[in-house]
Order: structure tokens, then C-alpha cells, then sequence
């Protein structure tokens, strides 16, 4: 047994274990990874979530596949640093918002975008791109973030495309971004039978999705 103190994670890596195996997030591969054995224990290990002796074999293994590497400034795992989803926007009782023509224009053509961007870039580069559009938002928020997702949610209704996760999540996020709001995107996954799924998410508040939906997932990354 020997402890390691100089590994890390590789840029764009997070996980989460579920007790014999863990399932990995790949950024700059975009795609995910299931991975068994000592894994999920070294994983934990490097990111500070367990102690105790270990092993090199999973360490190699986790090598040999490109997750870790040596180095002097560790990258930790981006676990989830939002609370649990309590409530949901778009599930919120009340009158009706009223529809804009200006944001179903506007909705449309943001998804439209969304899907050309997933279409063309990496997830590395998505995620990138959705930091940095949040850090260089300047603007006073307009209203309140749930009325203005329960808006884009009756909008998004109206328009004929299909349902997709990440570009209607990264769509919303503009959307919010444009009036002074920051959401977060969230990455979750459910083990077996392996599923995976993002939603935009602000504090305990889930934004563009149904709150029964998003706690069968566990969130993987929060960006």
C-alpha cells in the first residue's frame, strides 16, 4: 500500500461513486465512463472524499485511462456545491404568464443556436463557454428567475422541436444571462440502468425542469 499525495484529477474529470463502481464525466472526450474494481475508492481518495491506504493498481488503471496525473496543484473533483432541488419554476401554481411574441422569437432562435453549438463543440468548450458568459455578466437582474423561467418555459412550449437536455438547458441559461441572471447547469446520471440528463438550477430552486424528474439524477457536475 502507498499513499500519493501529488495526484489529480485530469482537467475536465468529476465522478460520483456508487458504492463498487463510479461513473465519470470526460469533458474533453464527451462522454461518460463506468468503471469498477478499486476505482471509485481511488477516485474518492484523490478528491479528498475518503481516507485511508491505497492501492496502486486502480491508480495505473485510472492512468492508463487518462483521468489522473501527477501533479503539483490537484485538481479537485467538481462536485456539486448547490443544495438539493426543493422546488421547481416551472411546476409553480398561479395564473398563467402571458406569452410574448418577442420570446417565442427569441426562445426559438436561442435553441436553434443551443443545438448547433452542441452539435459542433465539445463539451469542454460548452462548459467553458457557459463560465464565461457568467463572469463577465454585468447586468442588473431584470424580475424575478423563476417568472422569467416559468416565461421561457410557456414559450418553449409553443415552438415544434424535440425536447433535448443540454441545448434547451444552455438556451435557458442565455436567455437568463441577457436579463442579469446566473443559473447553474447541472450534470446528473443515474447508475443502472446508466441514464444521463442537465437542467439549470439556481440555489434549491430547478429552473427548466420538473422537480421529480431531476431527483432521480445524481448531480455529477455543477457548473
Amino acid at each position: 500500500m502507498q499513499t500519493m499525495p501529488d495526484l489529480g484529477l485530469r482537467s475536465g474529470i468529476s465522478h460520483q461513486s456508487f458504492g463498487d463502481f463510479a461513473i465519470v464525466l470526460d469533458l474533453e472526450r464527451d462522454r461518460y465512463w463506468r468503471i469498477g474494481g478499486g476505482a471509485p475508492f481511488a477516485l474518492d481518495w484523490i478528491c479528498g472524499r475518503k481516507a485511508g491506504p491505497l492501492r496502486p493498481d486502480p491508480i495505473e488503471h485510472l492512468h492508463r485511462m487518462g483521468l489522473v496525473e501527477k501533479s503539483a496543484n490537484p485538481i479537485a473533483s467538481q462536485q456539486s456545491s448547490l443544495p438539493p432541488g426543493v422546488t421547481s419554476a416551472i411546476e409553480w401554481s398561479g395564473p398563467p404568464i402571458r406569452q410574448r411574441v418577442a420570446d417565442v422569437i427569441e426562445v426559438a432562435a436561442r435553441l436553434i443556436l443551443a443545438r448547433l453549438s452542441v452539435r459542433r463543440r465539445r463539451l469542454h468548450r460548452l462548459t467553458a463557454a457557459v463560465s464565461d458568459t457568467r463572469a463577465i455578466c454585468r447586468r442588473a437582474p431584470a424580475g424575478d428567475i423563476g417568472t422569467l423561467a416559468r416565461r421561457f418555459h410557456g414559450s418553449r412550449r409553443l415552438i415544434p422541436l424535440a425536447d433535448q437536455c443540454l441545448p434547451d438547458t444552455l438556451a435557458f441559461l442565455r436567455f437568463a444571462q441577457r436579463r442579469g441572471h446566473s443559473a447553474r447547469l447541472v450534470f446528473g446520471v443515474v447508475p443502472t440502468p446508466f441514464a444521463a440528463h442537465c437542467w439549470a438550477q439556481s440555489g434549491d430552486l430547478i429552473l427548466n425542469d420538473a422537480l421529480g424528474h431531476t431527483r432521480s439524477f445524481t448531480p455529477i457536475l455543477v457548473i
